[in-house]
């Protein structure tokens, strides 16, 4: 029998590509990286456990929907339609999959990880996992078949005895789906339900934004299904301040998606080989604030596109439920302004909103602090520009900064290209 490796499969959000965005704050880039392409490249290759015995780390990065780039790393214009309804998020979920079937054996361990629709992308895989197993390389023949017998529920295949469990799904930010059109989404994408958790994930994580304020960027969490959790299993989802790019990952000044990225990687470093002395290198060199004060985006406002802006829509998620009075609240939001800075700051959310919403008696509930966000707060401002400069007393080292949003985007085929 081959020996135990662990596949992690890095699905970026829409537009995002981490192969053309560089290590370094350069004016000439486009993109930043989001919080998805920092991971991937902090996973270490090989992971030893307590007896030894060496464990391969295998990763997957693949770019969000249209992301595609020519040889000079320009988006290549075309295919707008597929790009703004999301119609490609299904080759998205195929591929991983496949790539998933084609190198697991049996005692492998797998984990998911994602932001926005990659964030979907991430949890659909894992849902089609825990619904139909991992084909052989016979069965791939017929996977299609499958597919689509779920799609239109129709003869769908039983459910295999035995499920390859999911080591962990972790995702920022998850929004959902696919347009069916301008205003009609596809939701529970082959017959799957979106927001509950497959039984057979050992640990999942969800960082949750805060202030994000377009209507059809809504968050899709997790609930357990009709039975609970199954002992053991980990569900954790905590809200982070700011819009949704400062949660995942993607502005040129990160020092609020910086939290969320320290997080996951605190919570997944007990199964996971993480390279913690390049990640921390990674966080934003100048921030502007001490930890955890940073202004939040306003990314409903800040796009330029008044036809984007109507189409998108004005929703905060307080106003559409999302955040409830026994919500995870990440420990930073203690420190977070509730005076704002931005483009229309009535607009986005603050604590204040939340007391005022839920009564001057709640009392919010915060996720502690573990170790390596200890480290990673207390070193906040103090890494010096220089990409590989180490830190006193400490072992980390190299740097890079996070990925950035698409240029916006004019044509009318192109308003959901964002989502």
């Amino acid at each position: 029998m081959a020996a135990p490796k662990m596949l992690l499969v890095f699905c970026d959000g829409t537009g995002g590509d981490g192969l053309i965005t560089d290590d370094d704050d350069s004016t000439h880039n486009t993109q930043f990286p989001t919080n998805v392409v920092r991971l991937s490249r902090a996973i270490r290759p090989i992971q030893y456990l307590p007896n030894g015995q060496p464990i391969v780390q295998i990763v997957l990065y693949q770019s969000g929907v249209g992301s595609e780039a020519d040889i000079a790393g320009k988006e290549i214009e075309g295919d707008d339609v597929r790009k703004a309804f999301g119609i490609a998020l299904a080759s998205k979920i195929r591929d991983a999959y496949a790539f998933l079937a084609h190198n697991y054996s049996e005692g492998d361990q797998i984990c998911l990880f994602g932001f926005s629709r990659g964030a979907y992308t991430a949890r659909k895989v894992a849902g089609l996992i825990d619904r139909i197993g991992l084909l052989n390389g016979q069965e791939m023949g017929s996977f299609f078949k499958i597919w689509s017998s779920l799609v239109s529920n129709i003869n769908p295949p039983p459910r295999p005895a035995n499920v390859p469990p999911i080591k962990c799904v972790g995702v920022w930010d998850t929004v959902g789906s696919i347009q069916d059109g301008l205003f009609t989404a596809i939701t529970d994408m082959l017959n799957i339900k979106d927001s509950v958790l497959p039984a057979n994930v050992e640990h999942a994580f969800h960082g949750i934004s805060l202030q994000e304020n377009r209507g059809r960027f809504l968050p899709v969490s997790w609930s357990a299904g009709p039975e609970g959790l199954r002992p053991g299993q980990v569900l954790k989802q905590v809200w982070f301040g700011g819009a949704h790019s400062d949660v995942g990952g993607g502005y040129e000044h990160h020092e609020l998606s910086d939290l969320p990225l320290f997080w996951m990687a605190s919570e997944i470093q007990a199964f996971v080989a993480i390279d913690l002395d390049y990640l921390i290198h990674t966080c934003h060199k100048n921030p502007n604030q001490p930890w955890g004060q940073a202004q939040p985006h306003n990314s409903l406002d800040e796009e330029p596109n008044p036809i984007t802006r109507a189409v998108y829509g004005h929703e905060t998620r307080l106003e559409s439920g999302h955040i409830t009075p026994d919500a995870i609240f990440h420990e930073s939001l203690r420190l977070a302004p509730t005076v704002l800075t931005c483009i229309e700051p009535e607009r986005v959310v603050t604590f204040n909103d939340l007391r005022e919403k839920f009564g001057k008696d709640w009392v919010p509930t915060y996720a502690p602090l573990n170790n390596f966000e200890k480290k990673c707060k207390e070193q906040w401002g103090k890494l010096a520009p220089s990409a590989h400069a180490p830190l006193a007393n400490e072992n980390f080292s190299k740097q890079e900064t996070p990925q950035g949003f698409v240029s916006e985007l004019a044509n009318p085929l192109k308003l959901l290209s964002r989502l």
